[in-house]
Formats: C-alpha cells, structure tokens, sequence
C-alpha cells in the first residue's frame, strides 16, 4: 500500500489508464457512505450529540478515526483537482471539485474526530507549502485558504457536534491536571505518551531491550 505511489509514478500508462478512474471510485465511494452516516445522523441526531460529551463517536462504517481520515483524504484530493485545475470526467468538473470539496470539508468537521481533523489541516498547510512556489497555483490556494477559513468558522459556530467535542476535550484537560486519567480515551493516551518518554529518558540510548520491556513498563507504570 504504501509503495504504491512509487508503483504509479514509475509507470504512466498506469498513472493515466487507472488512477484517475481510481480517484473517482474513491470519490464516489467516500459521498456515498457519508451520505449513509450524514441519514443515520439525522434520525439518532440528539444520542450522537449527547455521546460526543461523553467521548463516544458518530457511528461510521468503519473506525471512526479511520473513516475521518479518509473523508479529509477526499477533501484533499478534491483541493488538487481545484488548485491544479484538473478536469473530472463530468460536465463542470472544476465547480464539481469544489463542491465536493467543501461537502467533505464540512463533514468532516461534523465527524468531529480529532484524529481527521488533524489530518485535515495539516494535509492543506503541507500542500500549501507544495505550491507555494507556482505563481498561478499560488493565487488560487491563497483564495482557497481564504473560503475555507471563513467555513470553518462557520463551522464552529453552527455545528454543534464539533462544539460538544471541543467542550469534551476541555473537560479531560481539567481531568487530566486533577490527576484522573484512567478511562478517559485521550488522557490515557496522553500518559501513555508521557510514561513512554520517561522510560526513553531512563534508557535513552538502547533501551531496555525485549526480554525487560515487560518488566521496565510494569515498574514505570
């Protein structure tokens, strides 16, 4: 999977005959199965709203913080198609691009997953270092930039699952410096980070080796 790239780049005939059919696949299968959470979310809107405060997630088909990874991805490629101004095999593909792309854009915020919002946002700031250079993509990603800054205030003001996630995570910091961590998805992880630190900090140039990892994080812990 992660080679694949290499794969397409080397061989162009394969970049031309079957990428882009299979970008629009991908494209086509992402809407469509958000446009399933987007139905399921509107029906059980109040419980999926409730459990937000509560760290649960929107139900998706797949781990929730996989699939919004996937729906910034869409996002992503969607900006590429605008920016370069690549055309969809559709009438009016570069208006369609950006629809989509401020359809994915917003769905994602919906999400509220902090793991594709991240993904989301640090995706658009490395592609906007990418073209940075090129004068007429440039003026375009600059123009970008400015609308989806604009949503996404937009966003955080009228979506109220993305403010449920935030006040959700505002509450595990104040957990988090009161010294209560067990049980709580991010500030488990948060610890988890912090302990992993300190025994690099014990064993800092070999660590502790396989036969004493289980008896060094036992003492740690």
């Amino acid at each position: 999977f992660l080679l694949a790239p290499l794969v397409f780049s080397g061989r162009q005939i394969v970049l031309t005959r079957w990428l882009g059919p299979a970008l629009y696949i991908f494209l086509g299968a992402a809407l469509a199965t958000s446009l399933w959470v987007l139905y399921d979310f509107a029906l059980h809107s109040q419980e999926y709203l409730h459990g937000l405060l509560k760290g649960k997630p929107i139900v998706t088909h797949i781990s929730h913080i996989r699939y919004s990874m996937v729906i910034a991805l869409a996002t992503l490629l969607c900006l590429h198609a605008v920016v370069q101004k690549i055309p969809l095999p559709l009438r009016h593909g570069p208006t369609l691009a950006a629809v989509l792309g401020l359809y994915f854009f917003g769905f994602t915020h919906l999400l509220s997953a902090k793991t594709g919002l991240l993904t989301l946002y640090g995706g658009i700031f490395l592609y906007g270092l990418l073209v940075v250079r090129k004068p007429g993509a440039r003026t375009r990603m600059l123009r970008i930039a400015a609308v989806l800054l604009v949503a996404a205030v937009a966003l955080a003001m009228l979506l109220p699952s993305l403010q449920n996630k935030f006040f959700y995570t505002i509450w595990q910091v104040g957990e988090y410096l009161r010294g209560k961590w067990l049980n709580y998805s991010d500030i488990e992880r948060w610890v988890s980070i912090r302990l992993g630190l300190e025994m690099i900090r014990q064993e800092p140039l070999l660590g502790s080796g396989i036969g004493d990892l289980y008896t060094s994080t036992a003492q740690v812990y």
